[in-house]
């Protein structure tokens, strides 16, 4: 319980606090508790312009926009920010360009790399709209509100 608090706050910190220009100083030593590095595992999620397992959302005018992209330049960001902050991280796929195998892991398949990299947080990236809506934040963890599978991911999210 108390890593993932730990790790909660620390991502908090670093997109509320830090400015991007700002010098590694106390956040330094951020992802590291009781002398252990934290892993992350990012997930982009969906991959590969999959029109069964990815969204393409048409932006007006002939221009197409797929949910995997957005996924993955999010997380492309983030990974970068956060090795600069000293985080040990790893991605679950390595692209998402359509003509690729590997643009598209199943989940057990990216559970399995979370889990081979031994990661104490995992998120998997997705932008939902509804309509016309803008984007908004989806939390997802097993079990229900009165009864977590696994508490702690309710705490997390």
């Amino acid at each position: 319980m108390k890593r993932i608090l730990l790790v909660s706050l620390a991502l908090v910190v670093l997109f509320w606090t830090k400015p991007a220009h700002a010098q590694n100083t106390q956040l330094d030593t951020l992802f590291v508790i009781d002398d252990v590095q934290i892993k992350l595992c990012l997930d982009p999620g969906h991959g590969g312009h999959d029109p069964e397992n990815d969204r393409q959302i048409d932006l007006g005018l002939g221009t197409y926009y797929w949910e995997s992209d957005a996924n993955w330049e999010a997380v492309g960001y983030l990974d970068t920010l956060l090795q600069k902050l000293g985080a040990d991280v790893k991605l679950t796929r390595t692209t998402n360009h359509p003509d690729s195998i590997n643009r598209d892991p199943t989940l057990s398949d990216r559970v399995q790399v979370a889990n081979n990299f031994g990661a104490e947080y995992f998120h998997s990236f997705h932008t939902n709209a509804f309509g016309n809506t803008a984007n908004y934040t989806l939390v997802l963890y097993a079990g229900t509100d009165s009864s977590p599978e696994y508490p702690d991911a309710k705490v997390l999210g």
